[in-house]
């Protein structure tokens, strides 16, 4: 494959870069003419993208005013035939008057929604080949707004796996709750938080951080200091690919307190791949019962009560959490092989005006 392809995130792109890193790494030794462009500070310290081997196509422009565009003078030299967009506030600026006229473009929109607050998603579902969502939700919130559904697909991120998954049980008086995901309604985290204040009541002491950003922060924040819980429940912005697995890594329970099938599985699975035990609530596919507690949906009493049988039960959370990393998933593999059948199928067609 000869193809010239750039890949492109900003700070607006919520994928991190040693995922970034790894699409790259992948297309060059398929043989494609990979690059890699990444604007904004977050990227300044990541190790990911000063691989000696990858550092003569990684590109990083941290915040120089006059290279901060990514249609500088060497995107504009290269000449992509392909652009993939890390985010849908960035492709905006990047194809705003007309820019890379040649080029089949892929766009990767955010699992929040927020990038489908910009002032002209017309020009983004007219100009993209291929418009890629994270997950069912994303890709229903994006349909709402005219997008396209024929060049329209979820492509859901990588399931890496742990490297907890032999970790011992680590006593501890308080049980450390995580939870991921987008802020929206269909999460449900009013619930979790609703476990919260109810498990404390029982005497189980606990910490609930919520990884995640979206329209329904303002309802999360609201519904943590109605029940006073200030200070036992923490909202943490997310910061890519690498800050899941740190908070897993700490994290005694993983609780995912959805009320929809279309919210994401990703962060559920990645606690599973990390050995780390869920309460999690019903689902149409059923979630294993081995690596952890399933309940019913806006039920946080039945939260409340599993949270509190594996803060009890020390020998239970050790079966679960040697039985999560058994869970399939989406491998890193099965992701770039996709995602390169995407590129493909957009080069075969001509560049949309």
């Amino acid at each position: 494959m000869s193809a010239t392809v750039a890949l492109v995130a900003s700070t607006t792109s919520d994928e991190g870069a040693p995922l970034l890193v790894a699409r790259l790494r992948h297309l060059l030794d398929a043989g494609w003419d990979a690059w890699l462009f990444c604007k904004g500070g977050r990227w300044r310290d990541e190790p990911a993208l000063r691989d000696p081997g990858l550092v003569e196509r990684v590109a990083i422009a941290p915040d120089a005013k006059r290279d901060s565009s990514p249609f500088d003078d060497r995107l504009k030299a290269l000449c992509p035939d392909l652009v993939h967009f890390h985010s849908g506030s960035f492709a905006l600026k990047g194809l705003q008057n007309g820019q890379l006229p040649e080029a089949r473009i892929v766009i990767r929109f955010r699992a929040d929604g927020q990038d489908l607050a910009v002032s002209n998603l017309e020009l983004l579902w007219r100009r993209a080949n291929r418009l890629l969502f994270p997950d069912p939700l994303a890709l229903e919130r994006a349909l709402a707004r005219g997008c396209p559904p024929a060049r329209a697909a979820v492509m859901q991120p990588p399931v890496e796996p742990g490297t907890d998954a032999d970790r011992p049980y680590r006593p501890s008086a308080t049980l450390r709750i995580l939870s991921a995901g987008p802020l929206v309604w269909q999460q449900g985290f009013e619930h979790s938080i609703h476990a919260v204040r109810l498990l404390l009541d029982m005497g189980v002491q606990c910490e609930y951080r919520i990884v995640g950003d979206g329209d329904h922060v303002q309802a999360v924040a609201f519904a943590r200091h109605q029940l006073g819980l200030g200070e036992q429940v923490q909202l943490i912005s997310p910061d890519g690919d690498g800050h899941l697995p740190e908070e897993l890594h700490s994290a005694d329970v993983f609780v995912d307190p959805a009320v929809a099938d279309t919210t994401p599985l990703t962060a559920l699975a990645a606690a599973q791949a990390h050995g780390v035990p869920f309460v999690a609530t019903v689902r149409s596919t059923p979630l294993s019962d081995e690596a952890g507690i399933t309940v019913a949906r806006r039920d946080p009493q039945a939260i409340a009560a599993a949270l509190a049988r594996l803060a009890s039960d020390a020998a239970l959370r050790e079966r679960m959490e040697r039985a999560g990393p058994l869970v399939t998933g989406i491998t890193r593999s099965d992701h770039l092989e996709e995602l390169e059948r995407v590129y493909t199928a957009a080069l075969a067609e001509g560049a949309r005006p």
